[in-house]
């Protein structure tokens, strides 16, 4: 009975987050708690009404495969009725996980894109208001200009895995591009420290 009501909660908190992937941090409601989708957080129960329950997608997803391969391990030691339904529960839930892991990259990938412009703009901003070696600026700029040529090739890789028929080929896919967007926003951040540490060591001399 446990097992079951597990599986149950997991699908109905699928199923609710699925509706709500447009807004990364909106709560749905499952029952008596409100669940809020969010990336690359632990579960995270507060102390208030309704309960409120952080739910790291990816997090779901492993656990969801977990169950798959506990439900395939038991079906091995079952036949029959049994055995099919236990397969295909498996089957089920894998295909969901598959599904889990896909959001959570396209969710990922919007909040990258909206990161990287906002970096834009502040390499930017640094580079008018800034007082900057020429080295400095140099690095600053050649890191900023290798962000952008990964950031592009991200995005020729997520256009690629939309026309993949396939799940797993489009996971694939998404999953490189969502390592070229983690290497454009880490290159940014370099540029951004070259560019403050240099303007910092300016002031000091004054």
């Amino acid at each position: 009975m446990k097992t079951k009501l597990y599986s149950t909660v997991l699908c109905l908190a699928f199923i609710s987050m699925m509706q709500s992937l447009h807004s990364q941090n909106a709560p749905v409601q499952i029952g008596s708690k409100q669940i809020r989708v969010t990336l690359g957080a632990k579960a995270n129960p507060e102390q208030s009404q309704p309960e409120k329950i952080t739910i790291d997608l990816d997090q779901l997803a492993d656990e969801m495969n977990f169950k798959a391969a506990a439900l395939r391990n038991e079906a091995k030691k079952s036949s029959g009725e049994l055995k099919t339904r236990l397969i295909a529960e498996a089957n089920t839930l894998e295909g969901m996980a598959l599904q889990i892991q896909i959001d959570a990259l396209e969710l990922s990938g919007k909040k990258h894109t909206e990161q990287f412009i906002v970096n834009n703009q502040t390499i930017r901003t640094m580079f008018i208001n800034y007082t900057i070696t020429r080295d400095a600026g140099m690095s600053a700029t050649q890191l900023n200009t290798s962000a952008g040529r990964d950031m592009k090739l991200a995005r020729e890789m997520r256009e690629e895995a939309d026309s993949e028929q396939q799940a797993i080929a489009r996971l694939g896919r998404m999953s490189n591009a969502n390592e070229k967007e983690l290497l454009a926003l880490d290159a940014q951040r370099k540029a951004m420290n070259i560019l403050q540490k240099s303007h910092s060591s300016s002031m000091t001399m004054r």
